[in-house]
């Protein structure tokens, strides 16, 4: 009201120079009725003005608040909704600007469903915009690569805004990547995505894949691919491990890989034992040659690559150096020096802590 009152003393200081201009004489021997009617228009035109600015004048959320908009909903409804949650003023008045502000914008019947977060002091024409453009709100989920099919489904279960409902993940289905959702978007929807990317990464990797491979198909593509995931943190490392996987297939030897062992080891409580190394289950690769049972873990795409082009080398060991990474070898009796610099390596570091 404030701002018409001061758009009319405005408009009342302009009239009142414009009669002493030869303009304004001469519109005063105009007859009275169109003088009258110029003047109404103009009023008319300055009040719209201000209504059409008010539409990007703050609003009186004070803080930056979420709004769910359900499928369905109108601009009516849609203004009633954004009321009771303070994003709008409570008048009939505001309600009304918004809905006009939405036909003169033409968006009227483009207004998406969806949960929208709204910043402090949102205008009527920043939400429409946000609204017509369907800028939702999206949450992250991030899985590490190497993790398990019950690390997964653990991750998605305490995921905040996801709407639970029973999923099952196969270990070495899904790929480690972080994925946005919106809210309510269902677990179900969100484990189809990761196993779409999978089997996207896969099918891509196996149809590049390097020629004369050891592996029969894309299955145990996946199974290789996860035992490289699992021995080693360090990406640029992927391909060679995968090379002494490769070499040692071929030749017939047991790929002896620790993380197949504690796989499916029972009772293991963070350290491997010789008792772990000789229990025969399925995915011991120390106890049966070739490949485990199936994957050990969910690798990610660098993981797949390198399991379809590993390095071409002539190593057939690998051992940690204590500080990250590995060291090759070729010969059983060099790896036998490399694994008794890493355990004097081991007890130096263990000695410090």
């Amino acid at each position: 009201m404030h701002r018409v009152q001061t758009a009319l003393k405005w408009f009342s200081t302009q009239v009142t120079k414009l009669e002493k201009t030869k303009a304004g004489k001469y519109l005063a021997r105009l007859p009275t009725m169109y003088v009258a009617a110029g003047v109404i228009a103009a009023v008319v035109l300055l009040l719209g003005a201000i209504f059409l600015k008010s539409f990007s004048c703050e609003g009186p959320l004070e803080k930056e608040k979420m709004v769910t908009v359900s499928s369905g909903m109108g601009a009516i409804a849609i203004a009633a909704r954004l009321q009771k949650e303070g994003v709008l003023g409570e008048s009939a008045f505001t309600a009304l600007r918004f809905r006009t502000a939405a036909m003169l914008s033409g968006v009227t019947n483009e207004l998406k469903s969806g949960t929208y977060t709204f910043p402090a002091e949102v205008s009527i024409e920043e939400i429409l915009t946000q609204l017509s453009q369907g800028k939702v709100t999206y949450f992250y989920v991030t899985i590490p690569e190497g993790f398990t099919a019950k690390e997964i489904t653990n991750r998605l279960k305490a995921t905040a805004h996801l709407k639970q409902d029973s999923f099952t993940i196969k270990e070495g289905s899904v790929l480690p990547e972080t994925y946005a959702y919106e809210v309510e978007e269902s677990t179900t929807a969100v484990v189809a995505r990761m196993r779409a990317a999978m089997d996207k990464v896969v099918e891509e990797a196996w149809q590049s894949r390097d020629a004369n491979l050891p592996i029969k198909n894309k299955e145990d593509l996946v199974i290789l691919a996860s035992m490289v995931e699992k021995e080693t943190s360090l990406p640029e490392e992927y391909g060679e491990v995968a090379g002494v996987f490769t070499n040692r297939l071929k030749k017939g030897m047991k790929l002896q890989s620790d993380p197949t062992v504690i796989y499916g080891a029972s009772n293991y409580s963070g350290n491997i034992q010789r008792k772990h190394l000789k229990e025969d289950h399925p995915y011991n690769t120390y106890v049966h040659r070739g490949l485990p049972k199936g994957p050990i873990a969910n690798p990610g795409k660098g993981a797949v690559w390198a399991a379809a082009h590993p390095k071409i080398s002539d190593k057939f060991y690998f051992v940690a150096t204590g500080y990250g990474g590995h060291v090759f070898a070729k010969t059983h009796a060099e790896h036998q020096k490399n694994v008794k610099e890493y355990l004097k390596t081991y007890r130096k570091l263990s000695k410090n802590k």
